[in-house]
């Protein structure tokens, strides 16, 4: 994000005159303060996008249920800075303006959708990255699964009693596609132990 690095650049060249800080404290002013101000940045953009295409309102409440499972439940992450950037406002644009057109939001897409959250929450939350694998204290991810899929099950709640509302839709394609994401990595996953074992095999028959 071209005006956070801008900004991080001139706090870590201030926190480095000063000679009080070891190179170990600096990496780790620079992810946090990468993390903080790149989410900060990246919503500007995506509110400015909405704010023009007339869907703010539903912008704010789409980042509200994200913001509100992803906290418990985690969800996938790209290394590229501009890959995370397109892969997040497409995981706004298509619940706000595309599948709330095509698919009514009616008791039988409710239920599938519920049904398939709960799945991929009781599978794969908290999906954490492995770069903060040892950061977090793992003895709180039942606690965190369960206040997910809580979570989850309010808004479904919500929005089958206010399913004829436009809120309602946006809210029940944002939560798809957060658990889409839980999806992706599971199918990643996969695929990946599928291949290690051929991996294995192959090398056992080359070995006989």
């Amino acid at each position: 994000m071209p005006i956070s690095n801008f900004i991080i650049k001139r706090l870590l060249n201030s926190a480095r005159g000063l000679d009080e800080y070891e190179d170990d404290d600096i990496d780790v002013a620079r992810y946090g303060l990468q993390a903080i101000f790149w989410e900060i940045e990246k919503n500007l953009y995506f509110f400015i996008i909405f704010l023009t295409l007339g869907y703010a309102i539903e912008w704010i409440f789409s980042l509200v249920v994200i913001g509100s499972v992803r906290f418990f439940a985690g969800g996938g992450h790209v290394k590229s800075v501009w890959g995370c950037f397109f892969l997040t406002l497409l995981s706004f644009i298509i619940p706000i303006l595309l599948l709330p057109k095509l698919i009514p939001t009616i008791l039988v897409s409710i239920v599938l959708v519920g049904l398939f959250s709960i799945l991929m929450l009781i599978l794969m939350a908290p999906l954490i990255p492995e770069n903060r694998k040892k950061l977090v204290d793992h003895s709180k991810n039942n606690q965190k699964k369960i206040t997910a899929m809580t979570i989850t099950v309010i808004w479904l709640i919500l929005i089958y009693i206010f399913r004829q509302h436009t809120l309602a839709s946006v809210t029940l394609w944002t939560i798809f596609l957060q658990n889409i994401q839980l999806f992706i990595v599971l199918l990643s996953e996969i695929w990946k132990r599928k291949n290690h074992k051929t991996d294995i095999l192959t090398s056992k028959s080359n070995s006989e």
